[in-house]
């Protein structure tokens, strides 16, 4: 598994953690709440009800700093994205990480211009630009 997301997850939550304290992620957002704190509260409400990923979530809050909850974290958010793909999918989408299709004929794509063929043996005319 591509430990992009999970890093970008780790990451922002950490970081609006520090910044802000833990009434980030439950209070309402301010003008003069950064980006940082509308991600991290996006990036919570999409994984908060996973809740071996929300304990290593508030654990980490507790322990501002300590690795091993972060590293606990990581190891929580692995097993349920890999539970549930669609989770990784859509914190990638939410962090702008493009999440990798592996496998015979798999094809991720974020943005396409022209033709995706995953087909043995396809032929594939595309005419005029």
């Amino acid at each position: 598994m591509d430990d992009s997301v999970i890093n970008g997850v780790v990451s922002t939550l950490t970081g609006a953690l520090a910044a802000y304290g833990t009434n980030v992620l439950t209070t309402s957002e301010t003008a003069a709440a950064d980006a940082s704190v509308g991600l991290a509260r996006r990036v919570w409400a999409r994984i908060r009800h996973h809740s071996d990923v929300a304990e290593a979530v508030e654990a980490v809050a507790a322990h501002p700093g300590d690795e091993d909850y972060e590293a606990v974290l990581r190891t929580k958010l692995a097993k349920s994205m890999q539970r549930e793909p669609e989770l990784a999918r859509d914190l990638g989408a939410l962090l702008g990480i493009a999440v990798t299709a592996s496998g015979d004929h798999s094809i991720a794509v974020q943005t396409n211009h022209g033709i995706l063929s995953t087909g043995d043996n396809a032929t594939n005319v595309q005419f005029g630009a």
